[in-house]
């Protein structure tokens, strides 16, 4: 079996395969609940068609999609993005 390293320095976010931070805790949940989708479309009965489909295609676009933000936003750029709505737009007195 491949081990695959957890690289962290001092004050450095979690990074593995390029995820950093608060992306890779998300990625994470949503291969979880991915996973308990499809064990759901096997219970109900569904062809194996069907939810072998479903769980490429949706394996891959949320895969997909929590490295494009990791790209785009960074490591803590949820947090800032979550704080420029709290930002006043003009200082008055």
């Amino acid at each position: 079996m491949r081990k695959f390293e957890i690289n962290r320095g001092a004050n450095a976010p979690l990074e593995f395969k390029g995820l950093k931070g608060q992306h890779l805790l998300y990625c994470a949940i949503f291969i979880i609940v991915d996973f308990l989708s499809i064990l759901l479309l096997y219970v109900f009965g569904l062809p194996i068609v069907l939810w072998i489909i479903y769980s490429i295609v949706s394996m891959v676009g949320g895969i997909a999609y929590f490295i494009y933000r990791n790209k785009k936003y960074g490591s803590k750029g949820l947090i800032d993005l979550k704080m420029r709505g709290f930002t006043p737009k003009n200082i008055s007195k």
